[in-house]
């Protein structure tokens, strides 16, 4: 699985973990928090691969992504991590477009862990 698929599939097991812990939570704030943020998630990860796919000509191969889930935030802070740390290596620094996207879903993980202080 190359970086992009990585990033892709990591993604979406944050969602699901994020949609998970929507539901335990007691928090009104972090409840409505965490509702944004699986929900924008989807449609920018979804708008990625398809650009993605678009721009290589290929299909990707995305593996459901296992790990714990018990923190979301402290899995949204490491994501926000790792994101910045293989970002390059998801697509190269020139292909601008992509890039931009990426942004976009780390400007997502980086608003919710601020929403998340919040009470």
């Amino acid at each position: 699985m190359n970086k992009a698929e990585e990033f892709v599939s990591k993604a979406l097991f944050d969602r699901d973990a994020a949609h998970i812990a929507h539901w335990k939570t007691k928090s009104f704030a972090e409840h409505k928090a965490l509702n944004e943020f699986y929900d924008e998630l989807l449609e920018l990860i979804d708008g990625f691969v398809e650009q993605y796919q678009g721009y290589y000509k290929t299909r990707m191969t995305i593996k459901r992504e296992n790990g714990d889930d018990s923190d979301i935030r402290d899995l949204i802070d490491f994501r926000c991590e790792w994101i910045e740390m293989y970002r390059y290596q998801i697509c190269e620094k020139d292909e601008t477009s992509l890039q931009n996207t990426i942004d976009e879903i780390l400007r997502l993980y980086e608003h919710t862990q601020y929403t998340l202080t919040l009470e």
